[in-house]
């Protein structure tokens, strides 16, 4: 696990999925304004692919929490670079920082943290509940 600390990549990508529209006000989704949600889920997706790339293949990871900041607006068909890097390992623990900007301005900082966990495991939690239900 130490070996991911200081694993950083840097994503370019064009925000251009009309689901990640912020849609919380009817009046002002013509502005298209992409929504603090939809930049997380994205985060957190990339997140997992860049530690997924480390581990073998019984292995995966989960969001354990997360600390978004959103401090800019985002319009749909807008180009961002989203930078992720590993900062901290503490056990099955990865802290992370990623950090969202365009060509001018931060859009989003976050702090996130995502256990490795045995897939097998996962599969035994979900039947164990199934049969709880």
């Amino acid at each position: 696990m130490e070996r991911l600390l200081g694993l950083t990549r840097t994503y370019e990508v064009i925000l251009d999925d009309e689901s990640m529209l912020w849609d919380e006000e009817s009046d002002l989704v013509e502005l298209g304004l992409i929504s603090t949600s939809a930049l997380t889920r994205l985060i957190h997706r990339l997140a997992h692919e860049l530690i997924s790339t480390k581990l073998p293949s019984d292995k995966t990871n989960v969001v354990v929490s997360s600390d978004v900041r959103h401090v800019s607006p985002v319009v749909l068909g807008e180009r961002v670079y989203i930078s992720i890097s590993v900062i901290g390992v503490a056990g099955k623990n990865v802290k992370m920082r990623a950090v969202i900007l365009n060509e001018k301005e931060k859009i989003l900082e976050a702090e996130l943290v995502r256990a490795v966990v045995d897939k097998n495991l996962i599969r035994r939690m979900v039947v164990e509940k199934a049969t709880e239900i």
